[in-house]
């Protein structure tokens, strides 16, 4: 399920030691629903901390949520692509820049430098085999 929605409650359950992964509530007033069945206010379960997958999520602010239903709830975690509404996907790239258009996508640097270890451990073992040949 896709929907966008404006977080109005974090709900947390009353426990004498909180960890990290345990559930926590977020409950969203739905503005759009992209894909599947969203009720008016939808109820979304993830982790209560990012370092658990949780989403971080603030009251007030509208968010993409993406989410999948999970032994009869709705679920969703860091890596399903929830987001802040507005804000792109941040997608990790390779250091370096783009490829132009029509370039081709291998990095002759990256070449170089395999030739390069490659011509090192070569050398090594003609090395390692003269000296073992003279004893």
């Amino acid at each position: 399920m896709v929907f966008t929605g404006r977080l109005v409650d974090r709900v947390r359950p009353l426990r004498l030691f909180n960890g990290s992964d345990d559930p926590v509530t977020l409950v969203f007033d739905v503005e759009a629903v992209n894909k599947g069945e969203a009720a008016r206010r939808q109820s979304v379960v993830t982790a209560s901390s990012e370092g658990s997958c949780g989403i971080d999520a603030q009251k007030g602010r509208k968010y993409l949520v993406f989410a999948d239903r999970v032994d009869g709830r709705l679920r969703s975690d860091l890596c399903g692509g929830t987001r802040q509404a507005g804000k792109p996907l941040a997608v990790p790239s390779a250091p370096g820049r783009p490829p132009t258009p029509g370039e081709d996508v291998e990095d002759s640097d990256d070449l170089a430098l395999l030739f390069a270890v490659g011509a090192a451990i070569v050398g090594g073992l003609v090395v390692a085999l003269l000296r073992l040949r003279r004893r």
